[in-house]
């Protein structure tokens, strides 16, 4: 797949949506913080070499029903388009987007390195990243993760929240899957790369800070409790030991 594509594809399993319009047309649509400006309008120029765009970028407060708050959006459509609508029958079944294994397993890192732009977070205290795939069902997510060891050997975890599934991956397979992604990342985008990226350094090191605090003052106040659980265990594994 062309560039142009890698973005598209990507971001269909990131962001992006695709809707029926009458029947014959489909069209694009896709929105991301306003911090994300420069992110999103990059991947608007390469993909309007497969489509149009209708007008300018839509720019508004979204109310957000989690925290009952209104942040700055904005928002790109494409026009209505026969194009869009093969791909419509494509990634769509009875309506829910879905992960068609056909053209996951066309994604190389500029088409990874998108949908993690989009839906990945990195972990700054523990040097690990998170891909929240909550869209898709837990099948479509053992897709996902199979793709990422067949093609990359990366290995990552499927764990579930309230809001779906999403993929982890632990410190080792974070630094492999980042290093992968790395040269794809648009310069807005780069504090998603962890202790990939100088600048980050502060943020990991005051993260880490945090987190030995929150583990002393743990101790403190569960010392008793942390001391007993200790003595119990060497008692139990010397026993094992004697036997």
């Amino acid at each position: 797949m062309n560039k142009p594509l890698q973005v598209f594809i990507g971001s269909l399993l990131g962001d992006g949506n695709l809707f029926l319009n009458k029947g014959q047309y489909a069209n694009y649509s896709e929105m991301h913080s306003l911090n994300q400006k420069s992110y999103l309008l990059w991947k608007m120029k390469l993909m309007s070499k497969l489509f149009n765009f209708a007008g300018s970028p839509y720019i508004f407060n979204k109310y957000d029903k989690r925290t009952k708050k209104e942040y700055p959006t904005i928002k790109i459509n494409s026009s209505d388009s026969k194009k869009l609508k093969k791909y419509y029958k494509i990634f769509y079944k009875k309506g829910r987007k879905t992960v068609p294994k056909t053209y996951l397993y066309k994604l190389n890192g500029l088409g990874l390195a998108v949908l993690y732009q989009d839906d990945g977070t990195y972990h700054y205290g523990g040097y690990t990243c998170t891909i929240y795939t909550d869209k898709f069902n837990y099948k479509e997510n053992s897709l996902i993760k199979k793709f990422l060891q067949d093609k990359y050997r990366i290995k990552c975890v499927i764990c579930y929240r309230k809001y779906g599934y999403y993929l982890f991956l632990k410190r080792e397979e974070t630094n492999k899957f980042l290093k992968v992604i790395k040269k794809y990342i648009h310069p807005s985008i780069r504090y998603k790369l962890g202790h990939l990226y100088e600048p980050n350094n502060p943020k990991i090191i005051n993260s880490l800070d945090l987190i030995s605090k929150y583990k002393k003052k743990y101790y403190l106040k569960n010392k008793k409790r942390i001391l007993n659980y200790q003595k119990q265990y060497r008692i139990k594994n010397g026993k094992r030991k004697n036997n």
